[in-house]
């Protein structure tokens, strides 16, 4: 996230939240010890502003360190996949509780993928209407990535609703 340019902490979750939420998502609890080990490692550093104020913001920027183990990170290959769904999970053992439950859950889900899908239609289009620079490309790309992952999450939801509605005729 400091690629782009210095950001607090608070800066930096607000800026996942609008842009990596779909496929990493790191908790207020977990940014900040990150932070402070990449402060420790020097591959981030730390400058105050708003100085006149009585509680002084921490602006955080990637150091050359930094930005040459990203490199190397970024050339390494990535695992293909890592998975941690609470949804699935309770599917997975939804058996043990009555099927309402898990078709109340579907149907709320759906809701909100329905929702996330038209927000990142609207963001889609956006790319799409602006000049595209190098980086605007690349959040595009992970954009289409996960507009495809929910588009299909819905339709499997439709599919899982479908079944469970008959289970219980």
């Amino acid at each position: 996230m400091l690629t782009s340019g210095g950001a607090s902490g608070y800066d930096i979750k607000k800026a996942m939240s609008q842009s990596t939420d779909h496929f990493w998502r790191e908790s207020d609890g977990s940014i900040y010890p990150i932070i402070k080990q990449l402060l420790e490692g020097k591959l981030v550093s730390c400058e105050s502003s708003n100085i006149e104020s009585n509680k002084p913001k921490k602006v955080y920027s990637i150091t050359p360190a930094g930005r040459h183990v990203l490199e190397s990170w970024l050339i390494d290959d990535a695992l293909l996949i890592q998975n941690r769904d609470e949804l699935l999970l309770k599917v997975f053992f939804g058996w043990n509780v009555d099927p309402q439950i898990t078709i109340r859950r579907l149907e709320k889900f759906q809701y909100a993928v329905k929702n996330c899908v038209e927000a990142y239609k609207v963001l889609a289009a956006k790319f799409k209407a602006e000049k595209a620079n190098r980086e605007s490309l690349y959040h595009f790309l992970t954009l289409k990535a996960g507009l495809y992952a929910l588009e299909s999450r819905l339709k499997w939801s439709e599919e899982a609703l479908e079944m469970l509605r008959h289970e219980i005729k």
